[in-house]
């Protein structure tokens, strides 16, 4: 909604010199907006069905599966779940117990069971799926990527010859994300004298940050709050040493693919995160470049041992190009384009 009108015009004429038309939905920011969009979003659907040939829907999640729904213009499509219905109850966007998340659940099985392809950013989507519903479909998993290549990577020895520990926080600060959490447990190491600092590059949530330094009372000389555009990350994003990864978990939560994971990753960066989201715990096994701290840390007495783990990670000299690697295996924006483009041809020879 605080989208200017030339950010409009421009991403249309990008989208145009690709041979892409583009339609999109007034976003309302109050509450019962929500049902309006889907509303409007259905007969925008079956008007571009008449004006041209569709032959694939892709859909991403289940606000574009209920526009798809109701449009009833029966073609094949994607259903790409970037995030499954129960997240709604888990973000406490809908009451768990409520009869709008039974409808969506069910809304939900219907497009899994009817769907010409699925994609989930995750193993534990798929094995989600084959454990809860009916599906036949062939299906992709693609967690959210990232141009690898264009990370701006430091030298090495410029990381070795530093001895503070720069931790970086990317993205979002309001809920599911926790930054209160992370100022805690950066804050703890400052108390047992690790020599660090934290930055926390965000675009909107300024004040309620401003609120959480409060609660914490966190060494204003030990943070920076401030904003970057996505290019200014890419090149920025390197000088850090660990970025932090601190969200609430849940049912449907934990198995998300937060895009912050692949470009701390891309940049070279050791990976931080807490406990219940299931990519960082599997990846935390399988890898050196990424730990995870119990959820509930604040409340226990602290294993030495895997602090002291987790900084020689931090602080390894293999660390950049071992986080680059796993970048370049799991995240890299061309291997998600290919599986993509797999997938389209599957259903388009799947009569």
């Amino acid at each position: 909604s605080d989208r200017k009108k030339e950010e409009f015009i421009k991403q249309d004429y990008i989208l145009k010199n690709k041979n892409i038309l583009w339609y999109y939905l007034p976003f309302y920011s109050a509450k019962y907006n929500r049902f309006l969009r889907l509303f409007f979003g259905a007969f925008k659907l079956i008007y571009i069905n008449r004006k041209h040939k569709i032959d694939l829907v892709h859909l991403r999640s289940i606000n574009a599966g209920i526009i798809y729904f109701f449009s009833n213009i029966n073609k094949k499509y994607l259903y790409d779940i970037r995030s499954f219905a129960g997240q709604h109850g888990d973000y406490g966007l809908i009451k768990k117990s409520s009869l709008l998340i039974k409808i969506l659940f069910f809304l939900e099985k219907k497009l899994i069971k009817n769907a010409s392809g699925i994609v989930v950013l995750d193993k534990s989507g798929s094995d989600y799926i084959k454990e809860h519903f009916i599906c036949n479909a062939p299906y992709k998993i693609i967690p959210t990527s990232t141009e690898v290549n264009k990370f701006n990577v430091i030298k090495k020895q410029k990381v070795s010859n530093r001895k503070m520990i720069k931790f970086v926080f990317l993205g979002g600060a309001q809920f599911p994300y926790m930054p209160k959490k992370a100022l805690e447990f950066i804050h703890y190491l400052l108390k047992n004298n690790i020599n660090c600092s934290v930055d926390i590059i965000n675009q909107r949530h300024h004040k309620f940050l401003e609120k959480v330094l409060k609660e914490v009372d966190f060494p204003r000389d030990k943070i920076k709050i401030f904003p970057l555009k996505p290019c200014e990350v890419k090149r920025n994003l390197s000088n850090y040493d660990c970025g932090l990864v601190f969200i609430q978990t849940g049912n449907w939560i934990r198995m998300s693919s937060p895009t912050k994971i692949g470009e701390y990753l891309a940049a070279g960066l050791h990976v931080l995160g807490l406990q219940g989201i299931d990519v960082l715990d599997r990846l935390s096994k399988e890898t050196n470049s990424v730990d995870i701290l119990p959820k509930s840390f604040k409340n226990i007495t602290y294993d030495l041992n895997h602090i002291i783990k987790i900084l020689e990670n931090i602080k390894s000299s293999k660390r950049r190009e071992e986080s680059i690697k796993i970048a370049k295996k799991y995240y890299d924006l061309n291997n998600a384009i290919k599986n993509y483009f797999d997938l389209y041809l599957t259903i388009e020879n799947n009569k």
